[in-house]
């Protein structure tokens, strides 16, 4: 009898051990993908649509994180969440990115309507999607993407210096070397959009929500029959 129930107290323990392993888990699990929450908004619409046939293009940003990498025509999207969430996963559906990086907005200070922090940056891209890990664990509800280079860049580039090229002769040396330097200037700035089908944001699903579904009916059964 004492054996028995020694055996039984045993495995009451195992199991009470792997529910919470199962909590533990579950709360490592991926909530849903917050860019389709009601309120949602981006500077690009077709990028949080939940369509991934849907195709957005970066717009210039002339002002803001773009100018600290000395590049003052980056490409850029903007979201905004309806209300502050932890963000511990960006993914972005991009075939052109080659570099990038990410800003959150700590919130507003005395002297602007925001704080853009730098919370990654990437200097080449090897995947689509490409999946970004956020380490910190502030709450936020904007992110902005600042797109530095596309893997579209240089075959614009090389274009553009051929039509270039094309032009120079049409003026003599001298003036085509002033021609040149002027030009060159322009040429160095720019930049190709970046293609995106959709950014999703990720945070960790609370045990209680994960709790729920990964109940196991078979367990709880056993649990039963130990406590009857």
């Amino acid at each position: 009898m004492y054996f028995r129930f020694t055996i039984l107290s045993v495995f009451f323990v195992c199991l009470l051990i792997i529910a919470g392993c199962h909590i533990m888990l579950a709360e490592q699990e991926w909530s849903d993908n917050y860019a389709l929450l009601d309120g949602t908004h981006s500077t690009i619409p077709e990028m949080i649509d939940g369509d991934y046939n849907t195709i957005g293009e970066t717009r210039s940003s002339t002002t803001g994180p773009g100018r600290l990498y000395g590049s003052s025509n980056a490409t850029e999207v903007v979201v905004t969440l309806p209300e502050k969430r932890v963000v511990r996963r960006i993914v972005v559906h991009s075939d052109n990115i080659k570099k990038f990086a990410v800003y959150v907005d700590k919130g507003g200070t005395l002297h602007s309507d925001t704080d853009w922090q730098l919370v990654k940056e990437v200097k080449m891209v090897k995947s689509n999607p490409i999946v970004i890990p956020i380490l910190h664990s502030v709450p936020f509800d904007s992110i902005r993407l600042v797109v530095l280079d596309t893997f579209d860049d240089a075959a614009l580039n090389r274009r553009a210096k051929a039509e270039f090229m094309t032009e120079a002769d049409r003026f003599d040396r001298e003036q085509s070397n002033n021609f040149n330097r002027n030009r060159n200037r322009q040429f160095n700035r720019r930049r190709y959009p970046a293609r995106i089908s959709e950014i999703e944001f990720f945070g960790y699903k609370s045990a209680s929500e994960t709790a729920a579904i990964k109940s196991d009916p078979k367990q709880d059964a056993e649990l039963d029959s130990i406590l009857d």
